[in-house]
């Protein structure tokens, strides 16, 4: 009688979803970052992983794959029309109980955020506009026709920010040890 041989299932962790402005910090940050999470043993999708040609409908349902979304806020996020649907995504995935979204302040501020998504207070204390608000304001215009997606967009952030999140200006050069520990602790992953 032959022995059976064990087939060993390799289960894949759950998945970490990072929306992030690709020229801005994928060659810096975000590149540290996944070689963090991935060392943490945390299963991380970011789009370069993506076959090109694809839709952004594909990405989405990489977003409704994922435990955790990361959100990196950017002095240059709103440039980004897809930074931007991934987030009202993410957002309503997060609105029904299915995903995690962490906010990430990486050389911007939660106010920063905020005010952009407030016509009224689109200054800050010393009455400047930021450039996270100026990019904003720029990508709204060019949606006019769409005020549907623009309100989306403006949901998403202002919902987004109202969540604890994590930044630069508390973290400094922690910050990506500071986000893997973060995330290890929403998927129950000892430290």
């Amino acid at each position: 009688m032959g022995v059976k041989a064990k087939s060993k299932v390799h289960v894949r962790p759950p998945q970490v979803f990072v929306n992030f402005r690709g020229d801005e910090l994928r060659e810096n940050f975000v590149n540290q970052l996944v070689r963090a999470l991935r060392k943490g043993e945390i299963n991380v999708f970011i789009d370069v992983h993506e076959l090109k040609g694809r839709t952004l409908k594909t990405r989405f349902t990489r977003i409704q794959n994922s435990r955790i979304a990361l959100a990196i806020f950017s002095k240059r996020y709103c440039e980004s029309e897809w930074c931007l649907d991934e987030l009202a995504m993410m957002y309503k995935q997060m609105n029904e109980g299915k995903l995690v979204v962490i906010p990430i302040f990486y050389n911007v501020t939660a106010n920063d955020v905020k005010r952009a998504c407030n016509p009224g207070r689109v200054a800050d204390v010393n009455g400047e506009e930021k450039e996270f608000t100026t990019l904003f304001k720029k990508m709204k215009e060019k949606h006019a026709n769409d005020p549907q997606k623009i309100n989306r967009w403006e949901v998403a952030l202002k919902s987004v920010t109202e969540r604890i999140g994590l930044s630069t200006e508390v973290y400094g050069k922690t910050l990506v040890k500071t986000i893997v520990v973060e995330v290890r602790r929403h998927l129950g992953i000892c430290p």
